[in-house]
């Protein structure tokens, strides 16, 4: 082959090369000026629907037992016997610990002692205030004397007395060192054990706390003062505890307190909820997840949360009302009583109010819609009246000025997976794009050996035409020896693409799966890539003349 026909080769592989990469970055830029270019606004769009509406107050409190017990000691001592341990079952009056009496029952001893002596003494007085009197009597004794005799006696029976209630006060301390349980119940914390030391000072120390009943108990529910006005005596609760995540309980409220309590900065006001458990699973001191059903309705037409917080923005053409006020009233959305003459067939809620949401006009653009709603979930809100079943309302823009200059964007399941159906469709034309390079490249790099070859064997294919070989047999060599080229490299690419994807699921924990219908997909594909790209080098081989190929140095 002359070297102008070198020249023209290479001009013609670069050619391909230069349209190719140009396809790919007119695709590239077409695809960012259509997901960056300005569109229409688009509206996001929610229908009214029927449905059950629970409005809920949550809080958090401990369940505690409805009568508990504290059982102490009146006195100090060590504790000699225990006689009640936890999860004991307990009677009234039964013994639950003892204190060592020794050192009261000395005391008592010693007190029946003063007390005998206390009583000799008064003896002794009774008979000197007698003789006192007989001779005060026949005047044989001053009256200073009989007076001294008299006081004497009055003085030992006030010891005797006194001795009497030391004596009293002993035997009842003495009585105090055994333990009684005041209730029938269960032991649920015993806070002393055997040869500790009891000190009643000031306080009374706790030995046990006993629980009346288990099968009923309460929860004291802590209720913020924004949500405390709601929550009345006689509504249903419902509640979890993290040891039955997934058992939900019921129970009522029983009683709202008017002590208020600081926790963290916030009032709040302990709400007692009578809770039964007749199966014993819940224990003293777990903590409950509280909702108080304050309304529930069953069958209500419903409009979600998100239209009000809707605001059309300055820009947009929207049918405004001639009224001022009334359209300041609309963009603030303001709330004002609902008169319920003015609803005749909507139920009587004491929260009604009327709001304004906005529709699709005839022209596409915004229209406000005057609606009265009541209770509300913090999904949805219960509509009364200015809508019906299916009706459409506005829930925010998907395109335009107003979705980019929004400082809050609320997305629902149904966006969210159309976002990520967005962005792994952009990710298939991106990468479909570099892998169209990289064929083309391919290709081309398979076209130019090609080419190398029949250039270096062209001898060899004047010999062979010369020897009777045909045409077509030349060009089915060439295009075998092309797709097997191909072929090798379509191979080795699917190996690395496997070994790459194996290598970043390992690395980042993501999910990978190589299906085999994509690798035959992308085998086939590669033996085409080398039978489009290798027809040229194959057909210019098969067009040989035979004189100038053996002719050729």
């Amino acid at each position: 082959m002359s070297h102008g026909a070198k020249r023209r080769t290479g001009r013609r592989i670069l050619w391909l090369v230069l349209v190719a990469a140009l396809a790919c970055a007119g695709v590239l830029a077409g695809r960012r000026h259509l997901l960056s270019g300005e569109s229409p606004q688009r509206y996001r769009i929610a229908r009214v629907t029927t449905g059950a509406l629970t409005n809920e107050v949550t809080a958090s409190g401990q369940l505690n037992p409805v009568v508990k017990v504290l059982v102490g000691s009146q006195i100090s001592g060590t504790i000699q016997r225990l006689c009640a341990d936890f999860n004991s079952t307990v009677t009234n009056g039964q013994v639950v610990a003892q204190l060592d009496p020794a050192t009261y029952q000395a005391a008592a001893h010693q007190n029946e002692g003063e007390l005998a002596k206390a009583k000799a003494t008064l003896e002794l007085a009774q008979f000197n205030a007698r003789q006192a009197r007989a001779l005060f009597e026949k005047r044989l004794m001053p009256e200073s004397d009989y007076t001294a005799a008299m006081i004497a006696l009055s003085q030992a029976q006030a010891e005797c007395d006194i001795r009497k209630a030391a004596l009293e006060k002993s035997r009842v301390d003495l009585a105090r060192c055994t333990i009684y349980s005041p209730v029938d119940g269960i032991v649920i914390s015993r806070n002393v054990d055997v040869g500790q030391t009891v000190a009643a000072n000031f306080t009374s120390p706790t030995l046990f706390e006993i629980a009346n009943d288990l099968t009923r108990m309460q929860i004291d529910a802590y209720v913020s003062e924004a949500d405390i006005g709601t929550v009345e005596p006689g509504q249903q609760v419902k509640f979890t505890v993290d040891a039955f995540p997934e058992q939900i309980w019921h129970g009522r409220v029983a009683q709202v307190r008017n002590a208020a309590t600081m926790v963290q900065n916030v009032v709040t006001y302990d709400t007692v909820i009578g809770v039964e458990n007749p199966e014993l699973k819940l224990r003293p001191g777990m903590t409950a997840n509280v909702s108080i059903i304050i309304a529930h309705r069953q069958d209500a037409l419903r409009i979600p949360n998100a239209a009000f917080r809707y605001q059309p923005s300055e820009s947009s053409a929207m049918a405004r009302p001639a009224n001022p006020a009334q359209a300041s009233r609309q963009r603030d959305g303001a709330r004002t009583a609902a008169p319920a003459e003015s609803h005749p067939s909507a139920p009587r809620v004491a929260d009604a109010v009327t709001r304004v949401v906005y529709r699709l006009g005839p022209s596409g653009t915004p229209v406000p819609a005057k609606i009265v709603t009541g209770i509300s979930d913090t999904i949805f809100i219960e509509l009364i009246d200015g809508l019906r079943d299916g009706d459409e309302v506005i829930v925010g823009v998907t395109q335009g000025e107003s979705a980019k200059s929004a400082d809050i964007t609320v997305r629902t399941q149904e966006e969210i997976a159309q976002t990520a159906s967005e962005t792994s469709r952009i990710m298939t034309v991106l990468l479909g794009a570099i892998a169209s390079v990289s064929l083309v490249v391919g290709g081309v790099g398979i076209m130019n050996i090609m080419l190398v070859s029949v250039t270096e064997r062209t001898r060899e294919i004047g010999i062979r035409m010369a020897v009777g070989a045909k045409g077509h047999a030349i060009l089915l060599q060439f295009l075998v020896e092309a797709i097997t080229l191909s072929i090798v490299g379509g191979v080795i690419g699917i190996a690395l693409g496997v070994i790459s994807a194996k290598l970043v699921a390992l690395r980042m924990g993501w999910p990978t799966h190589t299906s085999f219908s994509s690798a035959v997909i992308a085998f086939l594909f590669s033996a085409a890539v080398g039978v489009f790209f290798g027809f040229y080098p194959a057909r210019k081989a098969s067009l040989m003349d035979p004189i100038e190929a053996l002719r050729y140095e």
